[in-house]
């Protein structure tokens, strides 16, 4: 039944190179309707194959199904033939085709175009799977490989309305085909055939075929009419096995690191570290249960090991190993060392807390994250941001926020004191900074992560003082007050790192990250303050200091930033009117300061009035509490801070036709100019 329904829509004529009759494939109207596929050829052809191959296994298969079995193979043998001959323009698919979404012609050729590369991905299975891999058999899987490449490409060059097809394309390779051709060509080059070097030779192919693996997975786990858990499991561990082999084996003067399938994209070490990830991902979404049985498995650990930890570290550390091997080669891969630091990252986040060695194992990886951000001068900021934010991540969870605080006097070191002023000094006076990842390409990434790690901590703060109010009428005082130091101490360890980064000068993009971050945390006293006022009971010592500490190391310290943030602004307005040179960049340059200057001109009061809420429900807790809260607060007219945009305005319409040479690429290109 299968074969004769396919027999419709097959060109039985060899001397035609398209072996099948697209047409019929898709529904022939033009009535400004949806075009449709009424017959999916790509599923009835898969099916048929199957059902052939498990037919031919069949030990009482009678003569008949014999004979529509060998007709068939050699149906199937010359439409993989003609299709690897045949060009995209014996399909009417070429550069001039039109995959326009509001025509018909143009929603035929998507349908043609879809249908075509689920064909070319059934006939490299097929022509692997039925042959041994021979000279012959491997030209074929090639020229029906570059055949499907110039169809993607044809579709990706094509304005949005092709890459718009691309995204209803959905990969049909079987599972069990890619894991099998993926562990093939990725086997000891010592034993492998000639036919199957062509093929890893082919750094594109196998580049689809990591890519295949992994998303047949995907689909493959997420059908819901297939339960075949086991089996998906071992398969799981089958592909992270291969995963892992090829980091390992591989480094960075690899073929599969220096050779992308295309300029703008990523390399075949890079697709393998990103499904690796993504494997792992999928395995304790779906088996959380069997996570380290699954990396027991990988691993080939002992069954008897049972601590989660100890095996999850086991990985990190392979992979360790790996990130070592590809940042010390001749030429350093930096973004497959990015995508590794990934993969560690989130074996570090399934780490059990609750396990007695959390902590032991938690240092480990800290040490040695701090030991490459010290050694190491990283200047891509890819991989800064992924080493950065691992490092805050664990040492926040190690409780080792000396090292967050480290890093952040480093940055003060390397882009100037904000209260020296602009006083100029010796620009090659050696910076004594121990965090090497530190530099001009890599200031903001790193500044950021901390700011994004300071926002969430403050958010919490907020969450978690809600929490304490439930608690206060609810316990009894002691526990109440153990908690309420526990969230003062809290408070205190982040100041210590804010209170570095806002003495620190920063401009552009930080100093608008510093603003944001300020009101959080004033929004986080604001709202203890606030709990104080409805549960006075004892102020402690602690409290105190902690409000001493916000109005000493953080309030006052703000305000200075404010003056000098406000002063440098106006010396680099002042400089850009001096340049006058005409032309397109000026525009442009004047947009996006105006632009920024717009943002801060709402930031900024922002922050002054968070201030002013918290320190006026500070007075009133001094009222009630009979404690001077006030003597740690010191106004300044730093609260008068103003941006003049009509200043700024007027000069864009007066110098519309001049352009200034500002150097915008650099953070901290003025880092030790000072105000005198």
């Amino acid at each position: 039944m299968l074969l004769t329904q396919f027999m419709r829509s097959y060109e039985k004529n060899t001397s035609i190179l398209c072996p099948i009759k697209l047409d019929s494939c898709v529904e022939n109207t033009s009535n400004m309707g949806q075009v449709k596929i009424i017959e999916p050829i790509h599923i009835l052809l898969l099916n048929t194959l199957r059902s052939m191959n498990a037919a031919g296994k069949h030990p009482e298969t009678s003569s008949l199904v014999a004979e529509n079995i060998a007709r068939f193979k050699g149906y199937v043998k010359s439409l993989v033939l003609r299709l690897s001959n045949a060009a995209l323009e014996d399909f009417e698919l070429d550069k001039v085709a039109s995959f326009d979404p509001a025509t018909f012609v143009g929603q035929k050729n998507t349908q043609h175009a879809l249908l075509l590369l689920s064909l070319y991905e059934i006939s490299i299975e097929h022509e692997y799977s039925s042959n041994e891999i021979e000279a012959g058999s491997s030209e074929i899987i090639l020229n029906l490989f570059k055949r499907r490449k110039e169809l993607l490409g044809l579709l990706s060059s094509t304005p949005d309305k092709g890459k718009k097809a691309l995204s209803m394309y959905r990969p049909i390779t079987d599972l069990t085909f890619a894991v099998r051709i993926f562990k093939k060509l990725f086997a000891d080059e010592n034993s492998m055939s000639e036919p199957l070097r062509n093929l890893r030779s082919n750094i594109d192919f196998v580049h689809f075929v990591v890519a295949s693996t992994g998303d047949s997975l995907k689909f493959a786990i997420n059908d819901p009419y297939s339960h075949q858990d086991d089996e998906y499991f071992n398969r799981c561990a089958d592909i992270c096995q291969i995963h892992l082999r090829i980091l390992s084996i591989e480094d960075s003067d690899s073929i599969l690191a220096n050779n992308q399938s295309t300029k703008k994209g990523p390399s075949v070490l890079t697709s393998v570290c990103n499904y690796l990830l993504s494997t792992l991902e999928i395995v304790c979404n779906v088996w959380p249960d069997r996570f380290i049985e699954f990396l027991i498995c990988v691993l080939q650990l002992s069954n008897n090991l049972t601590q989660k930890n100890k095996v999850i570290v086991h990985l990190i550390d392979n992979l360790k190993e790996i990130t070592l091997k590809f940042l010390s080669g001749r030429s350093p891969i930096y973004k497959e060392v990015s995508n590794v630091i990934q993969v560690i990252t989130f074996l570090a986040r399934t780490l059990d807390k609750a396990d007695d060695d959390f902590c032991q194992r938690t240092q480990r990886i800290v040490s040695w994250v701090n030991e490459l951000a010290k050694d190491r001068p990283i200047e891509d900021t890819g991989l800064a941001k992924e080493l950065v934010s691992l490092l805050i991540h664990m040492s926040a969870n190690a409780g080792e926020h000396h090292i967050i605080q480290s890093l952040c006097e480093d940055l003060h070191a390397y882009a100037g004191e904000v209260e020296s002023g602009f006083s100029e000094e010796d620009e090659s006076e050696q910076l004594s900074i121990h965090y090497q990842i530190i530099s001009n390409k890599t200031f903001s990434v790193i500044a950021s992560q901390v700011f994004d790690y300071l926002d969430a901590s403050f958010d919490e703060i907020t969450w978690s003082i809600g929490k304490l109010r439930l608690f206060a009428s609810e316990s009894i005082e002691e526990d109440v007050q153990s908690f309420e130091q526990e969230v003062c101490q809290y408070l205190v360890l982040r100041m210590k790192i804010l209170n570095e980064l806002v003495r620190t000068v920063l401009t552009d993009t930080s100093a608008e990250s510093l603003f944001k971050t300020l009101v959080r945390f004033y929004k986080a006293l604001h709202v203890l303050v606030k709990y104080k006022l409805a549960f006075p009971g004892d102020v402690s010592q602690s409290f105190i200091n902690m409000i001493s500490m916000s109005g000493s190391d953080i309030t006052d310290k703000m305000y200075k930033f404010l003056t000098v943030y406000g002063q440098r602004q106006q010396i680099i307005e002042s400089s850009r009117t001096k340049t006058k040179n005409k032309g397109k960049k000026r525009k442009e340059i004047d947009a996006k300061q105006e632009a920024r200057v717009q943002r801060e001109s709402r930031m900024i009061p922002q922050l002054i009035y968070t201030v002013e809420q918290y320190e006026r429900h500070l007075i009133q807790l001094s009222r009630k509490t009979k404690v001077d809260f006030m003597q740690y607060m010191k106004r300044s007219t730093s609260r008068d801070f103003k941006i003049e945009i009509s200043m700024l305005n007027a000069e864009s319409s007066s110098d519309e036709d001049e352009k200034g040479s500002v150097d915008d690429s650099s953070e901290h290109s003025s880092k030790r100019t000072r105000i005198t």
